[in-house]
């Protein structure tokens, strides 16, 4: 039924915890219910022959009166729902939302404005704002600053390979892996980073699969030449959803199954199973493997595999990424050792 009457709408909306307030064609209020002084700390009587204009921050009074002045000549439209502050009874400032709807067309004679609190809400959002952009200002340091540093560590150190023997070499081997792990590191820092900072709404588009996996499989062969690395049958010839992220997920995928390996020779065997409806990627390993008690934590953020020295964010960012996609990642047993890490991805159409 729809509601035509000014007591039909006063007998509905006394118990509500929306402000909903009735003003004229002027913006003078001629209503508003109880909740207004839950929300501002104003009595509904006192409001009543004010200027509603009047009650929000100066910054925001522009904006509000063009959306009012839209629907002014409109019987039966609504403004589309809008953000502004209203002063509390105590001189503070109060964030809202709120839709204003014309009904000079019923006996109400006026429009009606339905206003929720969300100040709460908006504190949220400036903290994450400001810690968005303190991640953003860390991911610079990370990628440039020390990035930076640690390359001329390596070179420095590359300068002196073929002149030391013995006990110095050994040391110096352990320092170029090390500096080398770091630059890994700020790579996984600025994947990670971008995954948290990007648009709400993740952009996924067709990725092909054996381009990307192709590609990773040469960087660990060239950075990990004493691993052995091979494929298991055809790499699937098709797209499936995702991003330029995808790399990031198989590059930590093979990263970890040569660095957390406790064999002299680390071995990974790449395996696809082609569902029609999805892919999986199987990444098997020769390593220590995961208890299964680890198996439902290891994708959590901060954990680590088996005596592992890692910081564990890799994981974290594969199951982040790959969650953005569409799909799932989990670890199985190998036989006879080690693990295997699955990540199944929608086909692209």
């Amino acid at each position: 039924m729809e509601l035509q009457t000014v007591e039909q709408y006063k007998t509905l909306i006394d118990h509500s915890t929306d402000v909903v307030a009735l003003l004229d064609e002027t913006g003078i209020i001629q209503f508003a219910n109880p909740a207004v002084e839950a929300m501002l700390g104003y009595d509904p009587d006192e409001l009543v022959g004010q200027q509603a204009f009047d009650l929000l921050h100066p910054d925001d009074r522009a904006q509000a009166a063009d959306a009012f002045d839209r629907i002014a000549g409109t019987p039966g439209r609504s403004t589309e729902r809008h953000e502004h502050r209203l002063r509390h009874a105590d001189g503070s400032w109060v964030w809202a939302e709120s839709v204003t709807t014309n009904r000079t067309d019923s006996d109400i004679g006026g429009f009606v404005i339905n206003t929720r609190e969300i100040t709460e809400r908006k504190h949220y959002e400036e903290q994450l704002q400001k810690t968005t952009e303190q991640l953003e200002a860390l991911n610079r340091v990370v990628r440039h600053d020390i990035r930076n540093d640690m390359s001329v560590i390596v070179g420095w150190g590359e300068t002196l390979q073929g002149n030391v023997d013995g006990e110095l070499q050994d040391a110096l081997d352990h320092v170029l892996q090390k500096s080398h792990h770091v630059i890994e590191l700020t790579e996984i820092a600025r994947d990670f980073v971008r995954s948290l900072v990007g648009d709400d709404e993740t952009e996924v588009t067709p990725v092909d699969l054996e381009e990307c996996v192709r590609a990773e499989l040469a960087t660990i062969r060239e950075s990990y030449p004493d691993a052995r690395v091979r494929v298991s049958g055809a790499i699937p010839d098709v797209s499936v959803h995702a991003n330029e992220m995808l790399s990031s997920v198989f590059r930590n995928f093979f990263e970890n199954a040569v660095q957390h390996n406790d064999e002299a020779t680390p071995e990974i065997t790449v395996g696809f199973v082609d569902t029609g409806e999805t892919v999986r990627v199987r990444v098997a390993d020769n390593g220590p493997g995961i208890p299964d008690t680890r198996k439902e934590k290891i994708f959590g953020k901060g954990q680590k595999g088996l005596d592992s020295s890692g910081t564990g964010i890799g994981l974290y960012l594969v199951d982040t990424l790959v969650d953005q996609f569409g799909g799932d990642v989990w670890v199985e047993d190998n036989d006879p050792k080690g693990a295997v890490f699955a990540v199944e991805l929608r086909r692209a159409k």
